[in-house]
């Protein structure tokens, strides 16, 4: 504005009413009057004049769009938002859609803001994708115009991959249908309902059909499923879909038994609605004929009192599955060899010998000991004393309990059996408790890892009575929660470990150091040249002290100089100048808890 500037060039609305010649950087100007300039000073600013000019109309605005709805890209059941910007007078809008192939537009009903520039359309299914949203805008001078059309793409499976039933080394084509924008496809398997889930690298991996060829029957029951993005980088999921191969997994074996003893053979097969018939040939024969016995249509065949005339004898299994294909077993031998008597579990105190043995019966047997390890699925042969003997010898030691023992008789032929699995426990302590050091108000844990079988746990703790049982949360388990205090400062404590035979034993004892101020340096009233003493007792492990000053209300802390400055007990020489002087200690202990105590004053007299 010019100095002395008057009319619609110079008009100022404010919200207060101006005095002639008021400073217009702190003037409160009523909206809707008009001042114009009187003067201007650099220092002071506009200084407006109270002579008021009418306010000129202002223009009509022509409504326009400043920014465009986007293109939602969103997965089905997400929610799509499309917002857009306006400029012009009394606007209103009114959100509309068209449906693919649809020429016509229409006021939508589905979302929240459907008169709003923002329109939001949550739960959106695969049936909207390709809908194209715009809004209608219109003024309060009845002037309409809108948007661009835009498009909603949902991404979404019209049609999952289904379950395929093949033979062993045929293919297997699995299909998806999938809706959205810029869509890519990557197919994944997975061994079992329980495993986890790998990308696939078979035939059409990337495409809407996955071809998986030469399926060997280890694949059977394998899951597939493909994972679909879109543009915008959303993620689904179709169903998985199940493999199921026709194929022997495990052929049945050669049995021996003895005369009057019962052969049972066994087949593992995969496919799905499977059927089993067990097949016999007699030696020197070529052809096969269904056989009788127990299990002749069940992945089990068992024979009773076997005669020496059925010595010999080869047997299969014919597979078939739910679509007719059909395969067959490898033949399996009938021999004899049996278990008399198998080997019964063992409970040892540790350091202790447990002893197994086994009976067999067979011509020129020999005998080799297995162990399998808790947790682990292999069985390995064992070292033990006795290992090839039917007597073997185990050492009590705590990491051997749970193990499993059994033993592998084979005849002069090599043929072998195995005596049924057996337990060995060792009863001990495999981990005593360790100290804690906590701050005082939290929980201290101690745990102990003993073996055995039927365990039972006492914690104990020790004061300066003497060892007593504790009352504390988990003290009949194995592990120990103590809520401390700074009185628990020092205690110890135990477990007691019972096992199933009555047997018992104690862990180690493991200290408790609980880390807090005990008590807090008091305010020392004192004459100018004596000594004050300001003292802190604490608790913890390896304690350290730090005593800071304060000589001002409104000063900084700084570590003090004075006596005993780095222990629990501050000696500082009293001074007029000191009268005032505020002190507090910092401590710290080995587990880099730290702490501060309470402010003490010092106050001097003359």
């Amino acid at each position: 504005l010019e100095e002395g500037a008057a009319g619609s060039a110079a008009d100022v609305s404010q919200e207060a009413d101006v005095k002639e010649g008021t400073d217009a950087q702190s003037a409160d100007i009523a909206s809707g009057d008009s001042y114009s300039v009187a003067a201007a000073d650099e220092d002071q600013g506009l200084v407006l004049d109270s002579k008021a000019a009418p306010a000129a109309e202002p223009p009509v605005r022509e409504p326009a769009i400043t920014k465009q709805p986007a293109e939602a890209v969103v997965k089905e059941g997400g929610t799509a938002v499309f917002k857009v910007s306006a400029e012009g007078d009394g606007l209103k809008y009114r959100w509309q859609a068209r449906k693919p192939g649809d020429e016509k537009w229409r006021n939508t009903e589905a979302g929240d803001g459907l008169e709003t520039p923002v329109l939001t359309v949550p739960n959106v299914n695969t049936g909207r994708n390709r809908f194209r949203y715009r809004c209608r805008i219109t003024d309060e001078h009845g002037k309409t115009i809108y948007t661009d059309g835009v498009f909603l793409y949902v991404l979404g499976i019209r049609s999952s991959p289904k379950n395929q039933n093949v033979k062993a080394d045929h293919t297997a084509t699995f299909r998806i249908s999938a809706v959205g924008k810029d869509l890519k496809y990557k197919w994944e398997y997975k061994r079992s309902s329980e495993g986890d889930w790998k990308k696939s690298s078979e035939e059409g991996c990337e495409t809407a059909v996955l071809k998986v060829s030469n399926t060997p029957a280890g694949h059977n029951g394998y899951r597939y499923r493909c994972r679909i993005s879109d543009a915008a980088g959303n993620k689904i999921y179709s169903k998985a879909a199940v493999l199921y191969v026709l194929g022997i997994r495990t052929d049945p074996s050669t049995q021996y038994v003895k005369q009057g003893g019962t052969a049972v053979f066994k087949v593992k097969a995969s496919g799905k609605g499977l059927k089993y018939r067990w097949q016999v040939r007699l030696p020197e024969k070529t052809e096969w004929q269904n056989c009788g016995g127990e299990g002749v249509e069940t992945p089990v065949l068992t024979l009773y009192d076997l005669s020496g005339g059925k010595n010999n004898r080869l047997y299969r299994c014919r597979v078939s599955d739910a679509d007719g294909k059909v395969t067959y077993s490898k033949g399996a031998r009938l021999y004899v060899l049996s278990i008399q008597s198998n080997p019964s579990s063992q409970n040892v105190r540790e350091k202790q010998t447990g002893s197994f043995w086994v009976a067999a019966s067979g011509g020129g047997i020999r005998y080799q000991w297995q162990v399998r390890e808790t947790g682990n699925s292999s069985w390995r042969n064992s070292s033990s004393s006795g290992h090839a003997t039917r007597n073997l010898r185990v050492s009590g030691r705590t990491a051997y309990n749970g193990y499993q023992f059994r033993c592998k008789v084979s005849d002069k032929k090599g043929n072998a059996v195995y005596s049924k699995a057996v337990s060995f426990h060792v009863f001990g302590i495999r981990s005593s408790p360790k100290n804690q050091n906590v701050r005082a108000g939290n929980k201290a844990v101690f745990r102990v890892s003993a073996t055995g079988a039927g365990l039972k746990y006492q914690w104990q703790v020790r004061d300066n009575s003497g060892w007593r049982r504790s009352g504390s949360p988990g003290h009949t388990t194995s592990t120990l929660r103590v809520t401390t205090k700074t009185a628990h400062n020092g205690f110890a404590f135990r477990c007691k470990v019972t096992d199933s035979k009555g047997r018992s034993a104690y862990t180690n004892a493991a200290k408790l150091y609980v880390f807090g101020i005990r008590s807090q340096p008091s305010d020392v009233l004192t004459y100018s040249g004596e000594t004050a003493v300001f003292r802190v007792r604490a608790s913890g492990a390896g304690l350290k002290y730090r005593w800071q000053v304060k000589e001002y209300a409104n000063g900084g802390w700084r570590n003090s100089a004075s006596t005993g400055h780095t222990s629990n007990t501050l000696k500082v020489r009293a001074a007029l100048g000191r009268d005032g002087f505020q002190f507090r200690c910092k401590v710290y202990d080995s587990a880099g808890h730290s702490a501060y105590t309470r402010t003490a004053y010092m106050w001097v007299d003359p």
